[in-house]
């Protein structure tokens, strides 16, 4: 329909709380400035849960709101940062994605790519995928 939309990837700091408080503040400015009034999709890991000051500023505005929120089917068994340990529960969701309120959320889920490799199991990455099915109307 060729109406823009915008995909905006972050890693923020994972030592300095309020280094992710200050990457809120200039993520929001700068897809505000990038994006204008466009469809967003803002994903990354954030290094912090989404209780967090620095999650929470960048989904209280009208320009982003948390994905899983607004998904009407949600698969979350476990939190998204592995650490490589199968033993740990991944028990932290660290990554999120924000859309523009305007994008249909049908589907939100975190993918437990556990793999056996003959002796013993493991995760391909220290992070699980985290995933939404949306549409672009």
């Amino acid at each position: 329909n060729k109406k823009r939309f915008f995909v905006f990837n972050s890693h923020w700091d994972n030592i300095g709380k309020e280094a992710r408080n200050q990457s809120a503040n200039v993520a929001l400015k700068q897809v505000e400035k990038i994006a204008g009034r466009n469809r967003v999709i803002f994903a990354g890991d954030m290094n912090t849960q989404a209780d967090s000051k620095a999650v929470t500023t960048l989904n209280s505005t009208n320009l982003l709101k948390d994905a899983k929120e607004l998904a009407k089917v949600k698969r979350v068994p476990t939190g998204s940062f592995t650490n490589f340990d199968v033993n740990d529960g991944a028990n932290r969701q660290i990554d999120h994605i924000s859309v523009t309120p305007s994008i249909p959320v049908y589907k939100y889920g975190i993918l437990d790519n556990r793999y056996y490799d003959g002796k013993t199991w493991r995760y391909p990455s220290d992070h699980m995928p985290v995933v939404i099915e949306f549409e672009l109307k």
